[in-house]
């Protein structure tokens, strides 16, 4: 398994030259309980990408990455959602100005699906099954960069997919709970549409929503106001300019 994650200069403007890069952290998308990974190593790299291609060599823009931490088994064991990571010995010294590119390269029992999480600003990690062959591009993990500042003070930067979006039905029928996570405040519409295309309801218009969480609903009824029917139906998110589609199953009180 090779598996590349790119951090974009935009996001990493308190590294100045030759700050100490120390720690590489990501966050775990299952449980792992004594999992094993084989002859694995952990790279980085400085690379001029704006987005990844699907040959984890051509991302290195014309750079050698270093090998900051291996390990011959590495034994996993920690729980869903909760933050693992290596500590890069030698520390990786920053350019002061280009993106990085942090890879882990291994071999394992379980396909490296701890590591997908979240599928949101598409080019942002690769996923390769060989070391020689291509990938496939998907969006932003979940990471934390752990730095020297210039007194020595060890600090640390927190990268998450731009939003994040999780609609889900309650227990009670004819009710959708929309549970919305923005990383930054974002202009968001948000409309339903059947298997038909056609629009039944629009939920928000361009609003502005502030950074955070949030919680809306849906009572399943249409634009006239007349509950919809039972089914399938699907909810088209536009955040800013990202566009967001989540299936969603209206069940009725019959």
């Amino acid at each position: 398994m090779r598996y590349q994650v790119l951090v974009l200069d935009s996001e990493i403007k308190e590294l100045t030259a030759g700050t100490e890069i120390t720690k590489f952290q990501m966050l775990a998308a299952r449980a792992c309980s004594g999992d094993e990974f084989y002859n694995l190593e952990v790279k980085l790299c400085h690379s001029e990408k704006s987005i990844l291609s699907t040959t984890p060599d051509d991302n290195y823009s014309g750079n050698t990455p270093k090998v900051l931490h291996a390990n011959p088994t590495f034994r996993a064991n920690f729980s869903k959602d909760e933050w693992y990571g290596f500590e890069l010995e030698p520390p990786f010294k920053y350019n002061g100005s280009s993106g990085l590119i942090f890879e882990i390269i291994y071999q394992g029992n379980n396909d490296g699906d701890i590591m997908s999480y979240f599928d949101s600003d598409r080019g942002r990690t690769l996923e390769a099954r060989t070391l020689t062959g291509a990938g496939s591009l998907q969006g932003m993990q979940p990471i934390r960069i752990h730095y020297k500042d210039n007194t020595g003070f060890i600090k640390q930067i927190q990268m998450h997919p731009i939003n994040q979006v999780k609609v889900y039905c309650k227990s009670s029928p004819g009710l959708i709970t929309i549970h919305l996570r923005l990383n930054e405040q974002s202009k968001v519409s948000i409309d339903v549409f059947d298997t038909k295309g056609s629009c039944v309801k629009s939920i928000l218009s361009n609003t502005n929503m502030v950074k955070g969480y949030h919680t809306l609903q849906w009572d399943c009824t249409s634009i006239s106001g007349t509950p919809v029917s039972q089914g399938i139906y699907y909810s088209q998110f536009m955040i800013n300019t990202q566009p967001v589609a989540k299936k969603i199953i209206v069940k009725t009180n019959q």
